[in-house]
């Protein structure tokens, strides 16, 4: 017999009130287990579901083993103007982010354009929410956030033929990866996680700063070759 599913419907603040729970028993204060189901039900609430509260078990783990800190100090440790810095200590992201707003919100009503950067976050989530924070005070929001590389760049096929023509029988990151520059250090878990990530990509070879290229090879040597001659590599 076929397998039959039944659908539930649970109302958005039902939802809340239960993912706010979750964090709570996972030791994150009440305050801000609470912006952060906030944020992730909006998300669903929105459409935007790989943001909503599919996220939990990850969450949940990243607080279980500490990649989450459930009691941040966040503090603003440089205020100037119009530009301030919040140190967040490994907060929840959603829960950093709100805070960093709220900042450049203050810095705007008082200076009248605002610009606060948040740093040691964790995973921001649904960023548009932040966003809205800015409209909600009647102001224009514009929120970024930055992470390692994951994914192959829009256009990258067609830049990495016109590579190919341009330097025949070199790798195209010559060409094309020279932006942006990494430090590669053995012994870093994080570097070589993303020496791995961009060669099993397929987004090409290595290459010096002064673009002369490197082999494929494997990611332990591209970190082995910039410890030793302190070489810098794209990210």
């Amino acid at each position: 017999m076929p397998s039959k599913s039944d659908s539930y419907v649970i109302s958005s603040a039902v939802l809340q009130r239960f993912t706010s729970a979750l964090f709570g028993a996972a030791g994150v204060a009440p305050a801000m287990a609470n912006e952060w189901a906030k944020s992730l039900v909006w998300a669903n609430l929105r459409g935007v579901d790989s943001h909503g509260v599919l996220r939990i078990p990850g969450y949940l783990e990243r607080l279980k083993t500490k990649a989450i800190n459930p009691t941040p100090d966040m503090r603003v440790e440089r205020r100037s103007g119009a530009i301030a810095v919040l140190e967040a200590d490994r907060a929840p992201g959603a829960v950093a982010m709100a805070m960093a707003m709220e900042e450049a919100i203050a810095r705007a009503r008082e200076v009248h354009v605002g610009w606060c950067a948040a740093r040691n976050i964790t995973h921001a989530g649904a960023v548009g929410y932040f966003a809205l924070q800015a409209a909600s005070a009647g102001m224009a929001g514009i929120v970024m956030s930055a992470s390692g590389p994951m994914m192959a760049y829009h256009g990258r096929r067609r830049l990495e033929q016109s590579a190919r023509d341009r330097f025949p029988g070199q790798e195209p990151a010559v060409a094309t990866a020279r932006h942006v520059h990494v430090e590669c250090r053995h012994g870093k878990g994080d570097e070589r996680a993303r020496c791995r990530a961009r060669h099993s990509a397929g987004l090409g070879g290595w290459t010096r700063r002064d673009a002369t290229p490197l082999t494929r090879g494997s990611s332990r040597r591209c970190c082995r070759s910039a410890e030793q001659k302190g070489q810098v590599f794209p990210s």
